[in-house]
């Protein structure tokens, strides 16, 4: 069936090439793309399989068919998997900024916030060491190679948080360099620290998004993401006024900054600015507080391992109280390889993308043929 599968879009790319192709009674013309560095690659295989009877011209791509173009993304190896998550959710354009090295930093670093567990972190990292022994392809693959990454964040994190296998690591003398999260006094330390990533986070994409609309010539585009920024540096300085953590003279500056990130949010949406501008703005704060998820997923982990550890000391038997200890924290370990990720998605997609990517370009795709590889768990390959 895979074989059969793989024949079947072999021949729906020589239907698709049959639009590129054109004949006269003497002659013959193919349009097509090539990245620009393989040009020189293609004119020597020409020359040498006709000589002179192939003609390759390069010419210029008219404004109509600027949409049209594929891109060939370069990344080195270790971005790759990082890369495919982004083309998940939409090709980069031309005009864009690649995300990819912007995904590699932060969702493994937020995948470590959620887990933060030195036991678990460890386990994911042997795991997905074992599993990729053998090279594999696809989104399972590009998960585990993201998995690889995000487990040392998690180690790292756990060392902070003093966790190993939840509240175990304080029965080995496992302190935290940080906080501990299973203390209901730190609940609002990791609250803090969730909202301020992302804040951190949304700032980075609205300068990103400023940038390209400058890039872009967007005055508009750029006022809307300037007045945003300038608006959430406002809050977060109000915020911090009004809970003491600043003196309170910053107040009336704090509401100053606010009122004149408003006004430019409102300049750059015209006549009706001045309604839409606060709707917008809203919006901003509410992306913001979707960062919380950070610590509530993690506060559901390590009171589920505190389950599994308090649960398994309560049975009279060792026996069956290390079994029902390993089985809780087995269901833990797989919810914390997959919620992390998927949270960590969606904060890159909905919370950061939007402040500066666009995508929808098509990805470039060379006319070969496909060839199942041998061997039991292989996959396709291009040939």
């Amino acid at each position: 069936m895979k074989t059969w599968q793989l024949v079947c879009k072999d021949r729906l790319d020589e239907f698709d090439a049959f639009t590129k192709v054109g004949e006269t009674e003497y002659t013959f013309t193919i349009f097509g793309w090539v990245p620009l560095e393989d040009l020189g690659s293609l004119e020597d295989i020409l020359k040498k399989g006709f000589g002179k009877k192939v003609l390759l011209n390069v010419i210029d791509v008219p404004e109509s068919l600027a949409e049209k173009i594929p891109v060939a993304t370069r990344n080195p190896e270790v971005l790759s998997p990082f890369e495919d998550f982004v083309k998940m959710r939409a090709v980069p354009k031309y005009t864009d900024i690649d995300p990819s090295t912007l995904v590699a930093i932060f969702m493994p670093w937020f995948f470590g916030m959620m887990v933060g567990d030195v036991g678990y972190g460890v386990l994911m990292f042997l795991l997905s060491v074992i599993i990729l022994r053998k090279p594999m392809k696809g989104l399972f693959g590009d998960f585990l190679k993201a998995l690889r990454i995000s487990s040392i964040w998690s180690v790292l994190f756990g060392v902070l948080y003093g966790e190993y296998f939840g509240t175990l690591g304080k029965k080995i003398g496992l302190k935290p360099l940080w906080f501990s999260r299973s203390e209901p006094s730190s609940i609002k330390t990791l609250m803090v620290m969730a909202l301020a990533v992302g804040v951190a986070h949304i700032l980075l994409g609205l300068t990103i998004g400023v940038w390209n609309a400058l890039v872009h010539r967007s005055r508009s585009e750029a006022f809307e993401r300037l007045g945003m920024a300038i608006g959430l540096v406002g809050i977060v300085f109000l915020a911090a006024s009004l809970t003491s953590n600043l003196p309170h003279g910053y107040t009336t500056l704090s509401w100053v900054v606010l009122a004149v990130g408003m006004v430019t949010l409102a300049l750059s949406m015209g006549k009706i600015g001045f309604f839409l501008g606060p709707i917008e703005f809203v919006g901003v704060i509410g992306n913001v507080l979707s960062y919380l998820r950070i610590a509530a997923l993690g506060l559901a982990s390590v009171f589920l391992a505190k389950v599994a550890n308090d649960m398994g000391s309560m049975v009279g038997s060792v026996f069956v109280g290390i079994l029902i200890a390993i089985v809780i924290h087995a269901l833990n370990l797989v919810m914390g390889m997959l919620s992390p990720t998927i949270q960590s998605l969606r904060l890159q997609y909905v919370e950061f993308f939007r402040k500066f990517y666009e995508g929808g370009q098509s990805s470039f795709l060379p006319f070969r043929k496909r060839v199942l590889a041998a061997g039991k768990n292989s996959g396709s390959k291009l040939k």
